[in-house]
């Protein structure tokens, strides 16, 4: 999948969910600042940074096409519970 193909589905995944103010992120390395120090089983991550306010998913660019829509609706289950 192209990054504009994933940043298309992607946000319209969010907007359907009703995340219009959060940020999508493409990330071409899973880096363990964002995807923790796990990151070789995470395809994913939501943040909610607490001092700017800023809300994010990170999506690794490398997922499969078969696993890019089921990593989109977990995280934004993450983002629709912050406290769960």
């Amino acid at each position: 999948m192209t990054y504009d193909t994933m940043v298309a589905k992607g946000r319209a995944l969010m907007d359907k969910h009703g995340l219009c103010g959060w940020r999508l992120r493409i990330e071409n390395t899973r880096n363990p600042h964002m995807f923790g120090e796990n990151s070789h089983n995470n395809l994913g991550y939501c943040v909610i940074d607490p001092q700017t306010n800023t809300k994010t998913i990170y999506i690794w660019s490398g997922i499969s096409d078969r696993d890019f829509r089921q990593t989109m609706l977990h995280e934004i289950a993450h983002a629709l519970t912050p406290n769960d």
